[in-house]
């Protein structure tokens, strides 16, 4: 079982974004306290799941109909998911994607199969509060 609970494509850039739950961090100004789901779709994409975990078969299974160049590893924090090494290596082999991983850092995985790690940089102060940022619907994270 992945903590994959939701995935979104966006077909202009054949781009799937794979959202997993769970955190290492309790974050006051985190984004999923406001929105679980991708704040990014506004039109732009389509989405799948969001009601449970899904296991490893069901995520490639969503996946194998898409045409996939990019996968972006997002959500609370990917680097948890102790499938997430395998899961990136089926990525590559299959679609030969290229596979981002978004992180706090705290604890990475086996890396053989991620092409891009981008850090997240955390407020270490409690005055720091929560801003909504807006960006353009085609754009990706």
């Amino acid at each position: 079982m992945t903590k994959v609970y939701h995935i979104t494509y966006y077909p202009q850039k054949e781009t799937v974004c794979l959202h997993f739950w769970g955190c290492n961090l309790r974050c006051r100004t985190c984004i999923r306290q406001k929105e679980i789901y991708d704040c990014h779709l506004n039109g732009s994409g389509q989405s799948t799941g969001g009601q449970r975990l899904l296991p490893l078969k069901e995520v490639m299974n969503n996946l194998k109909i898409l045409k996939v160049s990019k996968v972006i590893f997002m959500g609370w924090e990917a680097s948890i998911d102790p499938e997430l090494a395998n899961l990136a290596r089926l990525l590559h082999y299959k679609f030969r994607s290229y596979n981002t991983l978004i992180t706090n850092g705290l604890k990475l995985p086996h890396l053989d199969h991620i092409d891009e790690v981008v850090l997240s940089i955390k407020a270490y102060t409690e005055t720091v509060s929560y801003t909504h940022l807006t960006l353009p619907t085609k754009r990706i994270v």
